[in-house]
């Protein structure tokens, strides 16, 4: 068994993934850690055989895409929003990034591609969503190319956290813990959870430098498993 990205932890068991995480991390033969905080987590759970850093091959896919990602040509700034995690959905949480972003759209207009459970969410508990408009998911080069040219992003997704990191583009992540701790110690990434919180967490996002060190890999990472993988099986 081969596990990349081994080693990610948010510390937030109401979070499916990270039970998922720590059971397949101890299953593992081979554990493809993409930051040296991950070998750390590993370390810290007494997993130290097999485990390897080799950065994140979402780098390997981005560096891919980048050439394809085309600019978008806005006429006003805009945030684009993504939120779908089932420990978010609760009335008092979505609520809260509603009033959020009704604050914020008074300078960013809202890009808000809806996850099916958070529309039905919405729907189902009646949520106020201040005229704010709720739009078709969109596919991966799609929404690559909304991030690239947005002022910010507010979202609750872990890929998405790098995506932007690697981009240069400011987050702002919908949640209290996150298991990409590094983009937080580089500056790309802000938690925020409270409308109040949100809203300062966007506009100090704004305002500060995107001159980041890109914390996970290259774009070699698929080379490097595979390698590994080719050696531990010969």
């Amino acid at each position: 068994i081969a596990h990349i990205e081994a080693g990610f932890r948010s510390f937030d068991r109401r979070m499916p993934e990270e039970h998922n995480r720590v059971l397949i991390d101890h299953l593992s033969d081979l554990l493809f850690a993409p930051s040296y905080i991950a070998v750390k987590n590993l370390m810290n759970e007494n997993i130290t055989r097999g485990v390897y850093m080799v950065g994140n091959p979402i780098t390997d896919a981005l560096m891919w895409m980048l050439p394809k990602i085309r600019k978008v040509e806005a006429e006003h700034p805009y945030a684009v929003v993504t939120m779908h995690r089932a420990e978010n959905m609760t009335p008092r949480v979505v609520s809260s990034v509603f009033d959020a972003l009704d604050i914020i759209s008074d300078d960013l207009t809202i890009v808000f591609p809806a996850h099916p459970r958070l529309r039905k969410f919405v729907e189902d508990n009646k949520i106020p969503t201040h005229d704010i408009k709720l739009q078709q998911p969109v596919d991966y080069m799609e929404m690559l190319t909304l991030v690239r040219s947005a002022d910010v992003v507010l979202t609750d997704s872990g890929g998405l956290q790098e995506e932007t990191c690697f981009l240069h583009v400011p987050c702002v992540t919908l949640r209290l813990s996150t298991e990409r701790p590094e983009t937080v110690s580089v500056g790309a990434n802000r938690l925020a959870l409270e409308t109040d919180e949100i809203v300062r967490a966007v506009n100090e996002a704004r305002v500060s430098s995107r001159n980041w060190e890109y914390p996970y890999g290259s774009g070699d990472s698929a080379k490097k498993i595979a390698t590994i993988i080719q050696e531990w099986i010969s």
